[in-house]
């Protein structure tokens, strides 16, 4: 039987601590071994929360029209969720999921993959590269401070978001010089959506 190659735990812990910062001895371990199956792990865990407390014919089925489940999501915090429906397919290839809370009536719009859409898709900042400037929240772009190929510091204010007549400034998480600039005055962003690349 042939044996592994030497591991060097300090630099597979760098490696880790990119993607999930602060992880235990038996992350690290785990990407040791399966590094994919890891990091698709935290980046899943990162974006859902903790799956596991979800019935298994729901994560893998989904709920049937008018099911109500019950998750808990810790000890003594029960949420009791009811499937309403499918609303219809939005332009942006999105479709609008209709259900119920705790008794109170929520929607939220998630991707359709079998939406038929020419809308351009947003790209989305990575969060843990301060090259990358995302939007904070989503709303209209109100203003844009900066333009490609000016030089920034750290902190500085780069434009300004609007959204129920509060303002949000987005500031750049690096100095150096703006590389790209996707934000345009009187525009929606969307949460996350990636406005500017500082190089």
């Amino acid at each position: 039987m042939s044996l592994l190659e030497p591991v060097n735990f300090d630099e597979a812990r760098k490696t880790v601590e990119q993607f999930q910062p602060g992880a235990k001895d038996r992350t690290v371990l785990s990407w040791c071994l399966y590094p994919k199956v890891v990091e698709e792990y935290c980046r899943h865990r990162k974006e859902y929360g903790y799956m596991s407390r979800m019935g298994s014919h729901v994560f893998f089925n989904g709920m049937a029209l008018g099911e109500t489940n019950q998750i808990n999501i810790e000890e003594g915090k029960t949420l009791v969720v009811k499937y309403l429906g499918l609303g219809d397919r939005n332009e942006d290839g999105t479709r609008t999921v209709l259900f119920e809370l705790n008794g109170m009536r929520r929607e939220i719009a998630v991707p359709d993959p079998q939406a038929e859409t020419s809308a351009e898709q947003v790209h989305l900042a990575d969060p843990q590269d301060k090259a990358q400037v995302g939007a904070p929240m989503p709303g209209m772009v109100s203003r844009v401070l900066v333009k490609e190929g000016d030089v920034v510091e750290q902190n500085q204010v780069l434009l300004i978001i609007e959204a129920m007549k509060m303002e949000t400034s987005v500031v750049a998480r690096m100095a150096g010089r703006v590389d790209k600039l996707l934000a345009a005055e009187n525009t929606a962003v969307k949460a996350g959506e990636l406005l500017a690349v500082i190089k």
